[in-house]
């Protein structure tokens, strides 16, 4: 059966329990022995001590008995001195079989010997004085030799064992001090060495597990990193290795399923793309408008053709609010308003504003609004798609201001008519009154006063039978640029106005009525003049151009033109005004006088119209007007 690590751990540590165990037995069990080894030879020394001062005892205290016996003869003292002689005999004794070294036997024999010595001599001395009690200098005597006896002999053995007993005690403790010291020296290091064994198990143990751990995670740092191909090295059957078969096993079955998911994403992606690029074929080939902006009004799409009608690119465009960049400042707050619909779900109705292109033109757009939103419903984009209308609703001004020319035409010309008869007849009565008198006078004065009004009342009928279905053009070819000098310098003579006309020298010929065109360039140089208070620089430029069917107009037929552009300097036209300038009888300037009537675009716009034209303008109110009038070329290719 392998050894795990939790075995290897296990297994370990009850070694090293069981090794301090065994040391802390053995060590209790020598210092016991040593203690007890030591105590029994201190208690041998002590029973030896203590015998020997009893004896030494029981002779001096036998001394002093047989004196007191000798001194007052009582019987008692001499029991006490046999007692004592009884009971010394037996500590002697006791004290040969106790078990004592060579040295020790030798001084007890010698304490023996003394002893023997001092009993002969107390002997002697008792049975002397039983035989001579009143011989008291021969008694002291003995006493003197017997005292000198214990004196000399017994007590000087006695100190000599004790001394040697002394000095034997002294060493066993030194030893008994040595050798407990080198147990704590043999425990200490015994100690150590198991602390250095435990740190060096301990750490081969914890390498044994770090390193593979280690290994481990730098192969999961791998796999986090991209690397599907990082698999942990292999490490047994123990806990480390299961872990890192398992890590295997499962890194095997990640890389497997990420490979799936990637060959799905892939594929999905794949879909995905096609699919983008199918709904951005569709944005960019469509005539339609479509701007796709967040719920901030941040734009996100641009389409082929809004890029086309307002010259920014998707670039210039992202992220720049729609209404900041595109719109006029009074359309701004209805389109936000338009936007707060769709965040509150309600639905957003159809509306028109004007654009401004890069340019600085303005076309009309018609909108409609989407809101895409996500689960919860919470707005996510706006899909706005748009059809540019400003073609279209000039073509509805231009028909509204042909339907307004023919109702005017039709009683215009039916006074004009009656009103040129009558003006004839008075035009010619004027002048036969004006025949019959003389030069010079009050009364022939106001004749020609009178024959003056006719003549203009006649032009006045004139530009009448021209907006009506009659006036028809009498088409010859011949120069425009020739024809619009003349005019000029007629008009601009006696101001202070510069005029310019350009042209290049492959200006396609024109067919055209030259008093009615006349009239049309004059009438335009006159508002000219008078926009810039009869100074400042004109600018008149003619130019080929081609309507193609690629790319209609709707108000004019493809084909080959001359474009006439008239530009000035002037105060301009406000812009509420711009819709009602073809109108009959509009007009901005004083009413009641020549250039009052309101009549005068209305009259070049019909004479454009029956010349199979067309007149239009754009003007800024401080910067100027310019005049864009289209004329057929006398052919129908360049």
């Amino acid at each position: 059966m392998p050894f795990t690590i939790r075995k290897k751990l296990v297994m370990f540590f009850f070694f090293a329990a069981l090794f301090l165990l065994v040391l802390a037995a053995f060590s209790i069990y020598h210092l016991k022995r040593l203690n007890t080894d030591t105590q029994k030879t201190l208690n041998d020394y002590q029973s030896v001590l203590i015998d020997t001062s009893g004896i030494v005892s029981n002779v001096l205290f036998h001394s002093l008995k047989i004196e007191q016996y000798i001194a007052t003869g009582n019987p008692a003292h001499m029991r006490a001195v046999e007692d004592l002689k009884a009971e010394t005999v037996k500590s002697l004794a006791d004290l040969q079989q106790k078990k004592l070294d060579p040295a020790e036997v030798q001084w007890v024999g010698k304490i023996a010997e003394a002893y023997q010595t001092y009993i002969a001599l107390s002997t002697e001395l008792l049975d002397y004085y039983k035989k001579n009690p009143g011989d008291k200098e021969s008694i002291q005597g003995k006493q003197i030799r017997i005292l000198a006896l214990l004196e000399n002999t017994l007590l000087a053995d006695s100190m000599s064992l004790y001394q040697l007993k002394k000095l034997k005690t002294t060493a066993l403790i030194e030893d008994h001090h040595r050798l407990y010291h080198n147990y704590l020296w043999i425990t200490g290091l015994a100690g150590l060495f198991f602390i250095f064994l435990v740190i060096v198990m301990g750490y081969s143990i914890i390498q044994a597990i770090s390193n593979p751990i280690d290994k481990l995670v730098a192969t999961t740092k791998e796999l986090a990193s991209g690397n599907l191909n990082a698999r942990p090295p292999k490490h047994g059957t123990d806990e480390i290795g299961v872990l890192s078969q398992a890590f295997t096993s499962m890194a095997d079955q990640l890389q497997h399923l990420f490979i799936t998911l990637e060959r799905k994403v892939e594929e999905r992606t794949r879909e995905l793309s096609e699919e983008q690029k199918f709904v951005s074929a569709v944005l960019e080939t469509t005539h339609a408008l479509v701007v796709v902006f967040d719920p901030q009004g941040k734009i996100v799409r641009f389409n082929k053709a809004c890029r086309e009608i307002t010259g920014y690119t998707l670039r210039e465009m992202k992220n720049k609010p729609v209404w900041e960049v595109l719109m006029l400042p009074e359309h701004a707050e209805m389109y936000r308003i338009q936007i707060e619909k769709l965040k509150n779900n309600d639905l957003s109705d159809a509306h028109e504003n004007y654009w401004i292109t890069k340019k600085g033109a303005h076309r009309l757009i018609a909108w409609f609004h989407t809101g895409l939103r996500d689960p919860q419903g919470a707005l996510v984009h706006v899909v706005a798609t748009g059809a540019d209308i400003t073609e279209r609703r000039k073509i509805e001004q231009e028909l509204f201001n042909i339907q307004k020319l023919e109702s005017v035409g039709v009683l215009a010309g039916g006074i004009a008519h009656d009103f040129n008869n009558l003006l004839t007849s008075i035009h010619g009565e004027i002048e036969l009154a004006q025949m019959n008198m003389t030069k010079g006078t009050r009364t022939y004065f106001n004749l020609a006063q009178a024959i003056g009004s006719c003549n203009r009342a006649r032009d006045l009928i004139w530009q009448f039978i021209t907006i009506s279905k009659g006036g028809a053009p009498n088409k010859t070819e011949g120069s425009l640029p020739a024809l619009i000098k003349e005019t000029c310098e007629n008009v601009f003579a006696d101001s202070k106005i510069r005029y310019q006309v350009l042209y290049t020298e492959d200006l396609w010929p024109v067919m055209f009525d030259r008093s009615q065109l006349e009239q049309v360039i004059y009438n335009l140089a006159i508002n000219a003049k008078e926009a810039m208070n009869d100074e400042g620089p004109v600018r008149i430029w003619l130019e080929n151009v081609i309507i193609h069917d690629e790319k209609p107009n709707y108000i004019l037929k493809s084909g080959s033109y001359i474009r006439m552009v008239i530009q000035d300097e002037g105060r301009g036209i406000p812009e509420k005004h711009l819709p009602l300038l073809f109108d009959p009888y509009f007009s901005t300037k004083e009413r009641g006088t020549q250039k009052g009537m309101g009549l005068g675009l209305t009259t070049a716009y019909s004479i454009i119209k029956k010349h199979d034209g067309h007149i239009d303008l754009v003007s800024k109110v401080g910067v100027g007007t310019t005049f864009y009038i289209y004329l057929p070329a006398n052919q129908t290719k360049p």
